[in-house]
């Protein structure tokens, strides 16, 4: 359960030591932001995901190495995250529906056959008769 005014960064394991691996990335504790990461976080929020990518990557939202810029980097690796994890997660739903909708037609193919069958038979039955 995600609380207001608490976060979670994701940070590469490049930049972070002692991470924990997971995915490549860490996950690191949920904190209180300060006053001013919450201005930052309304501002990133603000923002579409393209726009927000291109100002953090060429550093008009904050001066590249600072920590600012860190918190930024950070918020967009989660929110890329968030995005990846709901393709995959309705790719997998697709995929669960096109294996339904195969299934079903392999049923509907058989039972097609079958009658088919008995038509033959039956054919068979009164010709022979």
């Amino acid at each position: 359960m995600h609380r207001p005014g608490l976060v979670e960064l994701v940070v590469n394991c490049e930049t972070f030591s002692g991470c924990v691996h997971n995915a490549g990335h860490a996950r690191v504790r949920s904190r209180i932001l300060n006053n001013h990461e919450k201005d930052m976080l309304i501002r990133l929020e603000a923002m579409s995901l393209e726009q927000a990518r291109k100002e953090i990557t060429t550093g008009a939202f904050a001066t590249i190495g600072s920590p600012n810029h860190q918190f930024a980097l950070s918020w967009l690796s989660g929110k890329e995250a968030d995005l990846k994890d709901s393709r995959e997660a309705k790719m997998l739903t697709l995929t669960k529906v096109a294996i339904m909708i195969a299934i079903a037609a392999m049923i509907i193919a058989m039972i097609a056959a079958r009658k088919d069958i008995i038509w033959l038979i039956s054919l068979f039955i009164k010709i022979t008769s």
